[in-house]
């Protein structure tokens, strides 16, 4: 269960029973976070948001972690997949 900052249940995220026992001990809570028009499942920690694609993934690099059917809620990890170019690089390209 996602709640907003006041606490209401937002959402739901999904994750693999292998990962629900690192998930529910995560000392920060798991909150719900829109960007545009997309949801995630977030934690606010003091060194700044922790999104659960990367904490189930363990994975700290600045790529970006494709959720494979288009939904960040579903955090399973045969949903999850870490992108080949990192969005940035790819923008910041020049054409040819």
């Amino acid at each position: 269960m996602l709640r907003d900052k006041l606490g209401v249940v937002k959402a739901k995220a999904l994750i693999d029973k292998k990962d629900l026992k690192r998930v529910l001990g995560y000392k920060y809570a798991w909150c719900y976070h829109k960007i545009g028009d997309k949801t995630y499942a977030v934690a606010n920690t003091p060194k700044g948001r922790v999104f659960l694609d990367k904490f189930i993934l363990d994975y700290q690099e600045d790529k970006e972690i494709k959720h494979i059917n288009l939904n960040p809620l579903d955090n399973k990890r045969k949903n999850l997949e870490v992108e080949k170019v990192s969005k940035k690089i790819e923008e910041n390209a020049p054409l040819f």
